[in-house]
């Protein structure tokens, strides 16, 4: 007490100002201290900062890197799909040019077949035509030569077998020239398509051939008839000679040919 007794004003100012001199330096040193807080602070932010904003930059250089590619790509694809329009456009002409084409040749080729079915129709009825007319002038031929046959002179005697042989003879050989001339006829003939025929036409001849034997053995068994009565021993000779020609005469004369 009696220190405390004992002390003085400028020992309290002394003391009051010491006091307020550590508190400026503790609140300096807290601010230093806080400074040094924000200094970090700010320093890790910044670093931050810094990282993000590379981050940015490698992200917007891959994307520019994906980008690039994508267009590329782009502008690739639609090269491509261009040649192949082109090309498309290109085959689509030539099959239309090759189909025109095959079109035009196929209606002259069904042109042609028209021509021809006509030229081969006109050409197969003159062939018939000529070969009717040709039939016709053979059935006639071999009538007058079988009628010439039969007409045996009034001072010869009658002979069936003789007359027989010579229809025959004769028939024979108008036939076969008449044969001849047809089969020449028909090989001077070109017509394309028409070997299917040739067989009816071969089986025409022979037909007309054997009606033409037929006729001729009908008309030497229609001669060896009535001359097959024997004559009375009484009568003249030229009573002989004037009966059998009578009646070669009233026998009909032979028809070779007779068509339905």
């Amino acid at each position: 007490m009696a220190m405390s007794s004992t002390e003085t004003p400028e020992t309290e100012a002394g003391k009051a100002a010491g006091d307020d001199v550590s508190d400026g330096i503790r609140r300096a040193l807290e601010a230093a201290a806080v400074a040094n807080d924000a200094a970090q602070d700010l320093s890790d932010l910044s670093a931050a900062h810094r990282k993000f904003a590379e981050a940015v930059i490698a992200g917007q250089r891959r994307n520019t890197m994906i980008a690039s590619g994508a267009l590329a790509g782009s502008v690739i694809a639609v090269a491509l799909g261009g040649l192949v329009y082109f090309r498309s456009v290109a085959d689509l002409r030539l099959a239309a040019a090759v189909q025109s084409e095959a079109a035009a040749l196929l209606v002259e080729e069904v042109k042609q077949i028209d021509g021809i079915g006509d030229r081969v129709d006109e050409q197969q009825a003159k062939m018939a035509g000529d070969l009717l007319a040709l039939l016709e002038q053979v059935k006639d031929e071999i009538r007058i030569a079988g009628a010439e046959a039969l007409k045996l002179p009034e001072t010869e005697p009658v002979d069936p077998a003789a007359i027989a042989e010579t229809v025959q003879a004769g028939l024979k050989t108008e036939l076969d020239t008449r044969h001849a001339e047809v089969m020449e006829a028909l090989a001077e003939i070109k017509v394309d398509g028409i070997g299917a025929n040739m067989d009816e036409l071969r089986a025409l001849i022979a037909e007309m051939k054997a009606r033409g034997t037929a006729a001729a053995a009908e008309a030497a068994g229609a001669t060896a008839r009535p001359a097959a009565a024997p004559a009375p021993a009484a009568q003249t000779g030229a009573a002989r000679n004037t009966r059998p020609a009578a009646r070669a005469a009233s026998a009909p004369e032979p028809n070779p040919f007779v068509y339905p």
